[in-house]
Order: C-alpha cells, then structure tokens, then sequence
C-alpha cells in the first residue's frame, strides 16, 4: 500500500518563505510611497474644499470672503466682510464669527509657492471671485526627493468663481487636470 505524505516538507516550507519574503520586500515600500501620495492627495483636496465652502458661503450669506496664504509662515487666513470692498484694502475685513460655519482645515504641511490673496464676491447669480493660482506643494516623503515630489495648483476663475485642480509629477513638467 501507498502512503500519502501529509503536510509540507521543510524544503517546501523553506520556498514558500523565500517567496513571501521577496514579495514583501517589493511591496511594503511601495505601498508607503502609495499611503504617502494619497496623504498630498487628501490635504490638497481639503484646501480645495476650503475654497468651494468659501465660495458658496459668499454666495448664500451675500457677504464677501478673503483668503490670505502666506508663504514663509505657511498661514492661511480667512476674513469676511459684510460691505462691499476691495479685494486687497486692508479695511473693513474682519475675522471670521460664529454666524460662518466653515472648518478651516489644518494644512500646516503643504507649502505655499506665493503669497496670495482670494476674494469671493455674492452676486444674483453665481458670484464672482479674485482670479487666483495657488501653487502649493509637499516635501518627498523619504528617499529620493526627485522621484516623490508633487505640486498641485488650483485656480481660481474670475468671472465665476469656479475652481480648478492640477497634479504635476516631479518627473513631469505637464500640468494634469484632476
């Protein structure tokens, strides 16, 4: 009679590890450069958000909005007003009170490529807003700063108010909508 071998063998346990190990090794940094890439990803898109709540708040309450970023001290400022004002005069700008519910997002670790300074206007229609690009961008996370770079612009369309999201990869000079 013929016996059937039970379980694995130490050479095939052996195999099995060294391929398990190898996989591994490819694919845990792979996936904290994913996990670090979609971390850019979600800061971004809460700036962006920041700036859509902004614009329908000025839209809803018929009250202007400012938002001031600052480059070196990585600011961002968010101002009201409640009369109609010029963009960049320093007057009638107030902080924002308890009658605007906007969560202003931490986003102490994008970096600002400019100072800038966006305005939203109510309007009967749509609004209108401070034409604006604000370039922002993150430190690699790790290794090689030339291969996890990432820049993000978002724009501010004049007329409308309207926004637009751009990606670019270090390795790219091509700015690619999102």
């Amino acid at each position: 009679m013929f016996s059937r071998q039970q379980g694995l063998t130490l050479l095939e346990l052996l195999v099995a590890l060294v391929i398990i190990s190898l996989l591994a090794s490819v694919g845990i940094p792979n996936f904290g450069q994913w996990n670090c890439s979609r971390s850019q990803r979600y800061e971004f898109d809460q700036f962006v958000g920041l700036f859509s709540a902004i614009r329908g708040e000025a839209l809803a309450s018929g009250r202007s909005f400012r938002i001031i970023t600052t480059q070196d001290t990585k600011l961002l400022q968010v101002q009201m007003s409640d009369v109609p004002v010029l963009c960049n005069n320093d007057l009638n700008w107030d902080d924002l009170d308890d009658s605007v519910s906007l969560n202003v997002p931490d986003i102490n670790r994008l970096s600002f490529d400019a100072d800038s300074v966006s305005c939203f206007f109510p309007n009967d229609f749509d609004g209108y807003a401070t034409s604006a690009i604000i370039e922002l961008s993150k430190d690699a996370c790790g290794g090689n700063p030339a291969e996890t770079f990432t820049s993000y612009k978002l724009q501010v369309l004049s007329a409308t108010g309207l926004l637009r999201s751009y990606k670019r990869q270090s390795t790219s000079s091509d700015w690619i909508s999102l």
